[in-house]
């Protein structure tokens, strides 16, 4: 019994303190935040990611990302779940994180989109893959192909019954292809084949923009979407084309 009200006194003080950080305008907490990224606690670093992620400050939110990598695996499963919570907050850094071309930032920012599952934010990868200058675009096109094979699971739970999930998966979808279908028209240009997997993972049969590839063998993306689809493996693509 003692021992369970220690824990829930540590577990409240951990909890008020995280609220002090969250919302102090001062900058001075920057160093105590990295001090609790550090710590050897679980407790304190799990703390610590959720007040950094409340905060708002792009400042705050960079010297997470900066330092994602460092964190253990279950701190970067945190990292994902608040910032799924609240996705706005750090939605300026790590755009700039990701478009600015560091190395480090720039993958981190695409591990943390991925383990959020952030949709909103996949414009953001799609630029990057898409600039033949950017060292990273390998990486941001990962992060694109990842975020679609999330949703087409979701979808395919949500199909198949199960509706644990908030939200229908199709308008997570929609918000996806929007991006995928601008960029798959400038194919041409960018010939990254993680954005047309990523496209064909998502696009409905009756979409246009697919329909448009397979009719018209001019299309630059006829000829690798024909090939694609001849050898996936895809439960879902496959269920499509019958």
């Amino acid at each position: 019994m003692a021992a369970r009200v220690h824990y829930n006194n540590v577990a409240d003080g951990l909890s008020r303190t995280g609220q002090v950080l969250a919302g102090s305008p001062n900058r001075a907490v920057l160093p105590v935040l990295l001090a609790g990224l550090k710590s050897t606690t679980p407790a304190i670093r799990a703390a610590t990611i959720r007040a950094t992620l409340r905060r708002h400050e792009r400042a705050t939110h960079t010297q997470l990302i900066e330092h994602v990598a460092s964190l253990s695996e279950t701190d970067r499963l945190v990292v994902g779940d608040a910032h799924r919570a609240m996705p706005h907050h750090a939605a300026a850094a790590l755009k700039t994180a990701i478009l600015e071309r560091d190395a480090t930032h720039c993958k981190n920012a695409c591990h943390i989109i991925a383990l959020s599952g952030d949709v909103a934010l996949v414009p953001v990868p799609v630029r990057a893959a898409e600039d033949k200058k950017h060292h990273y675009r390998a990486e941001a096109a990962a992060t694109i192909l990842e975020l679609a094979t999330r949703v087409q699971q979701d979808l395919s739970r949500w199909t198949a019954g199960d509706r644990s999930a908030a939200h229908d998966p199709s308008f997570k979808r929609h918000h996806v292809l929007v991006s995928l279908e601008q960029s798959v028209s400038r194919y041409a240009q960018h010939r990254r084949k993680e954005i047309l997997d990523a496209f064909l993972l998502l696009a409905p049969v009756d979409n246009g923009t697919l329909q448009k590839i397979l009719h018209d063998t001019n299309h630059p993306c006829h000829a690798p979407t024909i090939s694609q689809l001849n050898s996936t493996q895809d439960f879902g693509v496959i269920e499509r084309l019958v």
